[in-house]
């Protein structure tokens, strides 16, 4: 192996520790480093340290992603940090290919056919923040506590599920919608936390009427279709209690977690607002 042969390996090497931010995979395991060329270079002002050019073909799943300069600062790190040369970095940036993206996103989808918070030994802790009436400062309980999450060092998700008034997208400022790819939406992420609402895509002043098999499937979507990896906590914003059920419809969320972990039963936790509950009708 020539010694531009040996960089080329061992630049790879290092940016197979390069996270992309959003899928939370290797940038070497998404295919996203298409190739690496090391040139070797003369310079009279490091003696006897080799000098390299290398550039760096690197295909992001999306045109203009969102993320792009931040992926490719850290590309630069793991190549100008290389010990045993200088080597100069020049990185080249473009999309993948409709059928590679297609393969990429089918593989992602084989791993969550199905809701992937209640998959056996799943280490995200669910936390579920419900009140029996609206306007009772619920949704400003579940940002605050989200924005706390994250703050801490918590890989922190946060999903919108009060159809009819949500509000987290205006309480994080946020004011894009998802991107998606091939299907597979990512979550929008402000104040460190990975966002996912109605709201994004009905806009802040439109009614959403949905009730019954169709209001069940946004929610079932939130959980499935979205790309969340594996966040330490997953906050849902509920919707009020219905009148006639109180909090009885939120019921337990068993996992079958294994013996080992600490949650062998673990519950859906609910946060409840108690000036309100002690004077729900709901009761």
């Amino acid at each position: 192996m020539t010694d531009a042969r040996h960089i080329e390996a061992q630049i790879y090497e290092r940016l197979s520790k390069v996270i992309d931010p959003e899928l939370g995979r290797s940038i070497t395991d998404l295919g996203m480093i298409a190739a690496i060329n090391a040139v070797g270079v003369t310079s009279q002002d490091d003696g006897d340290v080799p000098s390299y050019d290398v550039t760096v073909h690197v295909e992001l799943t999306v045109e203009g992603c969102p993320l792009s300069q931040t992926i490719t600062n850290q590309i630069n790190g793991a190549i100008v940090s290389y010990p045993d040369a200088k080597l100069t970095p020049h990185i080249e940036v473009s999309s993948m290919s409709h059928d590679k993206l297609a393969d990429l996103v089918a593989g992602l989808k084989a791993e969550r056919k199905q809701n992937p918070f209640n998959r056996p030994g799943v280490k995200t802790r669910i936390f579920a923040i419900a009140s029996g009436k609206g306007g009772v400062g619920k949704s400003s309980v579940s940002a605050n506590l989200a924005a706390t999450f994250a703050a801490l060092g918590y890989d922190t998700a946060a999903i919108d599920a009060d159809i009819y008034g949500f509000s987290l997208p205006k309480l994080f400022g946020v004011h894009t919608q998802p991107t998606n790819l091939n299907g597979m939406l990512m979550p929008v992420t402000a104040w460190g936390v990975k966002l996912i609402s109605i709201g994004m895509f009905a806009g802040a002043d439109r009614a959403i009427l949905w009730r019954g098999p169709r209001l069940q499937r946004s929610l079932e979507q939130f959980l499935s279709d979205v790309w969340w990896g594996d966040p330490d906590v997953l906050l849902l914003d509920l919707a009020r209690a219905p009148r006639h059920g109180g909090f009885q419809w939120l019921r337990r969320c068993r996992t079958r977690n294994s013996s080992s972990s600490p949650l062998r039963s673990r519950r859906l936790r609910m946060w409840r607002c108690a000036p309100v509950w002690s004077h729900c009708r709901c009761r």
